[in-house]
């Protein structure tokens, strides 16, 4: 949610208090009603702990009226959030996933 209305197409990763560098980060992508789920690498969901969670809102060539070729090594979106919760350490968001199915209070991002 930003601003108290669904967001689609947000990047949603949770980074592992306790993890190592070659961890694999969950990760998922709001749809059209702001929900999300996450896999980690091949599995559905995420592992048990403590995260923090990053969010990057991606803004389309389309969407800024313009086409762009796209390749790895020019991949850099524009961030409809401005940055302001795409690093760990900017983001103030934390959760705590438990064994088993997990419910998720909506992330309203201002």
């Amino acid at each position: 949610m930003y601003k108290n209305q669904p967001a689609e197409g947000v990047v949603v990763t949770f980074h592992p208090k306790s993890a190592d560098v070659h961890s694999i980060l969950p990760v998922g992508y709001t749809g059209a009603d702001g929900t999300f789920t996450l896999t980690t690498g091949r599995s559905e969901g995420a592992p048990a702990g403590d995260y923090g969670v990053t969010f990057v809102w991606p803004r389309s060539a389309e969407q800024k009226g313009k086409k762009k070729t796209m390749t790895m090594q020019n991949f850099t979106p524009e961030d409809r959030f401005g940055g302001a919760y795409a690093k760990e350490g900017s983001s103030k968001i934390k959760v705590e996933i438990k064994h088993g199915k997990n419910e998720l209070e909506p992330f309203n991002l201002q």
